[in-house]
């Protein structure tokens, strides 16, 4: 799976700009330092119920932070050009393995049998991944805003699917993402696996559950 990866990010990076725009340029970003305590400042403005989530948010290091990875982002050229939005490619796939009945996992060999097309399939932690990017651009560079937009790539040799929505419609899964995350690791211990939710948590997952698919449906789907 990784293998494919490391193999088609590149082309599939080239691909996508030759398609739509020859003019602009994608530019690899590397790692970006996300503080905590910014995801949480957007909450307020981007999350309905944050004067009731505010309740639940957990106890952590004022320096607590997440490290984020977009795979590119797209300048109108190569020197001053204002950035358009971010970049996220993924293969056709979306798991390298399948379950087995008595709960094992088995390998995949072939995932292009695995091929999905519509945006209601994608993967959970896709889209939470691309949250999270969003959330760290925003952070990073000065000209996005929540009208930037994130162009998911589901490439093959052979075509891909290019979903595109707005960075606001993405903002509130990764904030309530984080929120969850951050209070989960208070609780994580060799110990006390597996984990399960508490009341608390089950509140943060329904909110999580309505913005997803908020995010799902605002995405715009073209195939190349």
């Amino acid at each position: 799976h990784m293998k494919d990866g490391c193999l088609y990010e590149d082309p599939a990076l080239v691909h996508f700009v030759v398609e739509h725009f020859p003019e602009y340029v994608a530019q690899q970003v590397g790692t970006i330092h996300l503080p905590y305590q910014y995801i949480i400042s957007l909450g307020l403005k981007n999350i309905s119920e944050w004067s009731a989530l505010t309740t639940y948010l957990p106890e952590t290091n004022k320096d607590a932070y997440l490290l984020v990875s977009p795979d590119g982002v797209l300048r109108e050229n190569a020197n001053s050009g204002k950035l358009l939005g971010i970049i996220e490619i993924k293969c056709c796939s979306p798991f390298h393995h399948v379950p087995n009945e008595d709960g094992t996992l088995r390998w995949v060999d072939n995932m292009e049998t695995r091929q999905w097309h519509k945006k209601e399939d994608i993967p959970f932690v896709y889209l939470i991944q691309m949250s999270l990017q969003v959330i760290s651009c925003l952070h990073r560079f000065t000209d996005m805003n929540d009208e930037s937009i994130v162009w998911f790539i589901r490439w093959t040799p052979n075509g891909f699917s290019e979903f595109r929505s707005a960075f606001k419609h993405l903002v509130p899964v990764g904030i309530i993402a984080s929120i969850m995350y951050f209070r989960l690791k208070t609780r994580l211990t060799l110990e006390n696996l597996p984990m399960t939710y508490d009341k608390d948590d089950k509140f943060l997952h329904t909110l999580l559950i309505k913005y997803f698919h908020q995010a799902i449906n605002s995405f715009i789907y073209d195939y190349v």
